[in-house]
């Protein structure tokens, strides 16, 4: 029969933390290199398009309203 001891249970514990601690480490690792890499993306298609992305209060400081 399955028993379910103290030490199995901590074992089952480490485990399934170290399987999220890896996961984790997998997304930051994946988050790390897409943010860079669709801020590339998003700049050349912008680019391409011929978009240009102003700051915030240029237009109020011109004198222009805008809305």
């Amino acid at each position: 029969p399955f028993t379910l001891t103290r030490r199995r249970i901590d074992t089952l514990f480490v485990a399934a933390g170290a399987v999220v601690a890896i996961v984790l480490a997998v997304v930051g690792g994946l988050l790390a290199w897409g943010s860079p890499f669709i801020a590339a993306i998003v700049a050349f298609v912008a680019a391409a398009v011929m978009v240009v992305l102003v700051a915030a209060g240029v237009f109020h400081l011109r004198g222009h309203r805008v809305g």
